[in-house]
């Protein structure tokens, strides 16, 4: 292998960022690691993410000690810097909640000052710090005003001012306690009424206008100081009807351009039935990296080594520029160096 391929395959490994449900650091991962990775999100299962809540049995069986060991191991196996990520949302999936507390509900969360629930969401951020956790996945800023099968339970509602008070104060708070925070579902899935997970039709219907006002939510927090932005994966019809959000180059280029956003952009799940509707995984990884993400989203159980291959092989054959591999990488590097 020459020293440029090498090299390739190591910035190859840092833009993926494998999510596992347990704190087990197999094998594969420690290989992975070894390769040029630096990122694992501790992730829950298919059940408690639909549930929107993690199961006793977990709560039980994991301590501090437990995510400590694990985050340990990680950073042996890479010897660098890794980001550890989680789901950490206000008012839905929560990863740690009884080991760092909980965070206000929906209701709560509303009706709390703004004082008062920067203070919970700090303490709450100093936690993780100490866990361990250094990216949470949240807030999530999506305006909704109807029935959504992927996020109720998880989005603030249909109040674009509401929604951008609580982001503000959740990135501020989350950002000064040494956590980056993740913005997400860029542009916005108002009026999505499948689930992207498990349906292959998920649609955003609304027009140009419409998209504009709700990237409200995201204007205020990219200036509150927002590390990363999550490109959601509904397709979004104003924009470009032929694929998801999160492999569009016109959604990226609204995040960059339109809204200023210089920051790490991570992927939604690239597992997800609208992402896989006819590609394989190593196609989508190849997509989502050339439309302008620089952390691509997957399960851990994808044979990883794949995934970094196609993204090289893809450099290879004139598919994808090298350089935009390189600086994906670095975004990555910077931000866990950070």
């Amino acid at each position: 292998m020459t020293a440029d391929r090498e090299e390739l395959l190591r910035d190859a490994h840092a833009v993926l960022l494998p999510a596992i449900a347990d704190l087990v650091l197999d094998d594969a991962l420690r290989s992975f690691l070894r390769a040029g990775g630096r990122s694992l999100l501790l992730g829950e299962t298919r059940e408690e993410y639909v549930g929107r809540r993690m199961a006793e049995a977990r709560r039980a069986a994991e301590s501090a000690d437990d995510v400590r060991a694990v985050i340990r191991e990680v950073a042996a196996a890479a010897d660098r810097p890794v980001l550890i990520a989680a789901d950490v949302e206000l008012g839905g999936i929560e990863r740690f909640p009884h080991l760092v507390g909980a965070l206000p509900d929906r209701a709560a969360a509303r009706s709390l000052d703004d004082a008062p629930l920067a203070e919970h969401c700090a303490r709450v951020a100093a936690g993780l710090r100490d866990l361990g956790v250094t990216v949470s996945l949240a807030p999530i800023l999506d305006v909704l005003d109807a029935p959504n099968g992927w996020l109720d339970g998880r989005h603030w509602g249909p109040d674009t001012a509401a929604v951008s008070r609580l982001g503000r104060i959740y990135v501020e708070a989350f950002e000064a306690a040494g956590v980056a925070t993740t913005i997400k579902h860029v542009p916005g899935h108002r009026g999505l009424g499948t689930d992207p997970a498990v349906e292959r039709d998920a649609v955003v219907p609304v027009d140009l206008a419409t998209l504009d006002a709700d990237l409200e939510p995201f204007r205020i927090a990219i200036a509150a100081g927002a590390s990363c932005a999550m490109t959601g994966p509904g397709t979004i019809a104003a924009l470009d009807a032929d694929r998801p959000a999160l492999l569009s180059p016109v959604v990226i280029d609204r995040l960059r351009s339109g809204l200023g956003f210089a920051g790490l952009v991570i992927s939604d799940d690239l597992d997800a039935a609208t992402v896989l509707d006819g590609r394989t995984i190593q196609e989508a990884t190849v997509e989502a990296l050339a439309a302008g993400n620089d952390l691509l989203l997957v399960a851990a159980s994808n044979d990883l080594p794949s995934l970094a291959g196609a993204l090289v092989d893809a450099i290879d054959a004139g598919h994808l520029p090298a350089s935009r591999l390189t600086e994906a990488a670095a975004r990555v590097g910077a931000l866990a160096d950070r």
